[in-house]
Formats: structure tokens, C-alpha cells, sequence
């Protein structure tokens, strides 16, 4: 149960910053480039960097479910 609940606060964080860095590429970035203040490639690697950061963000989830519990580690 602990890990379960473990595991929901750490996606839920995950979530929330995955959240974030999207709205700030498609808020942000996005228009700039569309009305031509920033050049095309800098939008091409802020998506890419987007995308990196939400795979590496979501493989981080592995290491929230291999923490050992509380009465694991008290045993």
C-alpha cells in the first residue's frame, strides 16, 4: 500500500512538470515562431528537448517503484 501510494505522488509530480514544460513550448514558443521573432529551428529543438524531457522524466518513474517501503527497510 505504501508503494502504491508512493508511486501515485511521484506520477502525479511527473504529470505536473511534464504539464508544465508543454505549456511553456506551446504557449510560448510557438507563437513566437509563428509570427516570426524567433527563428524555426529554435522552436525544432524546444519541441525536441520537450519530448526528451518527458521520456526522461517518465523513466524516473522506475526508480520511485524499486525504493524499498518504510517496514522493508525496518525489518
Amino acid at each position: 500500500m505504501v508503494i502504491a501510494v508512493n508511486l501515485s505522488q511521484v506520477t502525479f509530480r511527473n504529470t505536473k512538470h511534464n504539464y508544465f514544460s508543454t505549456w511553456v513550448y506551446n504557449a510560448l514558443l510557438i507563437p513566437l515562431a509563428a509570427i516570426g521573432l524567433l527563428h524555426p529551428m529554435v522552436g525544432v529543438a524546444a519541441m525536441a528537448s520537450s519530448s526528451v524531457n518527458v521520456v526522461t522524466d517518465c523513466l524516473r518513474l522506475r526508480k520511485a517503484t524499486s525504493k524499498p517501503s518504510w517496514r522493508q527497510r525496518q525489518a
